[in-house]
Formats: structure tokens, C-alpha cells, sequence
């Protein structure tokens, strides 16, 4: 009977331990949740006090806080951009494209060029202009890339043809620097007209060249033939231009 009573007077000893344990972890959750709720109230708050004030609330927000994020950032990537094509306008002069410089920057160049592109992809701008500048640099910058491999197998040391397959891909580089930002042809550029007739000419006397020889291989021919033709089409469409300025 005594050993009972112990028993019991244990288990009511040890209820009464949890429910007191029980009570102080309720009081702190209370606690912490109350703390919380007063956290989240002060932070809306605060939103509230810096949210701009609508139309006809009474009271005129400073211009400058009406600025978008968006717009300074849609200025910046359009201002990168413009930088960045001419750094690559840089590497061209006259006839010359100076790809082995180039060369040991098309690393740095792309991925600078795929930062401005994560920008505009990220913050989601839909202008067109600003699409289209871009679209014409990632095509400039793969057309200097591309021409500076063939340029380097193409090499005027290894013969006539080969040089002149060398000189129409140097042309297809040059005749990029003569499009504006979008990769339309520019005849406000100053020299337009008269650089659009030279290449013409050069283009001519560079074919009539290649052609006489008959000797060269299927493979050199081609590859004249098919950059020759990129460039007389870009050519054609330059002297479109002309003649419409003139109409």
C-alpha cells in the first residue's frame, strides 16, 4: 500500500512537471509570435511611408522619385552597347581588320558582351531599337570571330588566290563599320558614297583576278566564290541607299 501512494504521488509529481513545462513553452511561443506579428506590422509600415503618393492624394511627388528603376537601367545597357561596338569598330581600319589583336580578346569581348545581354534579358526590356542594337552586335562580334579563324588559315603568305580569299573576308569585316547600331547601312557616314564605289571597284578587279587563275583548288574557289558573294550582295544593298538619297 505504502509502495502505491509512492507511485502516485511520482506520476502526479511528474504531470504536474509537464504541464508546468507545457505552460512555460506556450508562453514562449506566444511570446516569439507576438514579437513577429510586431515585426511584420512595422515593416509594412515603413512600405507605406516610402510608397510614392498616388494621383490626387494631395501631395506631388519630386520628379526625380518618379524616375523608374527600369529606365535608368534601359538607359545604361543601351550605353554599353554603343560602347561596345565601338571597341569593336576599333579593331577595323579602312581595308584592314586587325585580327590577330582581336584574337587575344574575343575571350573578354563575348563575355562582357553576354553580361550586357543578361541585363536586358534579366529586366525583361521589349524596345525594339534596343533589341535590334543588340542583335546586330552579337552578329558583328560572330562575324569578326569567324573571320578571324579563316583569316588566320587564309593566309596571303601561302599564295595569290588564298590572299585573295583573305582580302574579300577582310571586306564582309570592313563593310560592318558601314551599317549604324541596328546593321542597317548608314549613307550619312561620312565617305559613304565614295567608300561604297572602291570596294565595288576592288571587289571587281579582285574577282577578275582569282578567276584567271585556273589552277587553284575546288576548295580555295569556294570559299572565294561564297565571300565574294556575301560581299557583293552587302555591297548591292549599299547602293540602293545611295540611290534612294538621291530620289
Amino acid at each position: 500500500m505504502k509502495a502505491y501512494r509512492i507511485c502516485l504521488f511520482v506520476i502526479l509529481a511528474l504531470i504536474q512537471f509537464c504541464c508546468a513545462r507545457s505552460k512555460n513553452m506556450l508562453e514562449v511561443m506566444v511570446a516569439k509570435e507576438s514579437k513577429l506579428l510586431r515585426s511584420m506590422e512595422e515593416a509594412v509600415q515603413a512600405a507605406a511611408r516610402r510608397r510614392p503618393n498616388k494621383p490626387g492624394s494631395g501631395r506631388k511627388t519630386p520628379i526625380s522619385r518618379r524616375k523608374k528603376p527600369s529606365t535608368n537601367l534601359s538607359s545604361q545597357a543601351r550605353r554599353h552597347l554603343r560602347r561596345f561596338l565601338r571597341c569593336l569598330r576599333g579593331f577595323i581600319h579602312d581595308t584592314t581588320f586587325e585580327y590577330m589583336k582581336f584574337s587575344s580578346r574575343i575571350s573578354d569581348l563575348s563575355e562582357e558582351l553576354a553580361g550586357i545581354e543578361a541585363i536586358i534579358n534579366e529586366y525583361g526590356y521589349s524596345r525594339k531599337t534596343l533589341l535590334q542594337q543588340l542583335k546586330f552586335t552579337k552578329h558583328m562580334l560572330r562575324v569578326m570571330i569567324d573571320s578571324t579563324e579563316l583569316m588566320q588559315f587564309y593566309e596571303p603568305e601561302n599564295g595569290l588566290a588564298q590572299g585573295l580569299v583573305f582580302k574579300v573576308i577582310q571586306l564582309n569585316v570592313r563593310l560592318l563599320t558601314m551599317c549604324d547600331s541596328r546593321g542597317n547601312p548608314n549613307p550619312y557616314k561620312k565617305g559613304y558614297e565614295n567608300d561604297v564605289y572602291r570596294f565595288v571597284n576592288l571587289l571587281a578587279s579582285w574577282r577578275d583576278l582569282f578567276r584567271a587563275r585556273t589552277q587553284e583548288p575546288a576548295s580555295t574557289k569556294l570559299a572565294f566564290e561564297q565571300y565574294s558573294g556575301q560581299a557583293w550582295r552587302t555591297l548591292r544593298v549599299m547602293l540602293r541607299k545611295i540611290i534612294e538619297n538621291i530620289q
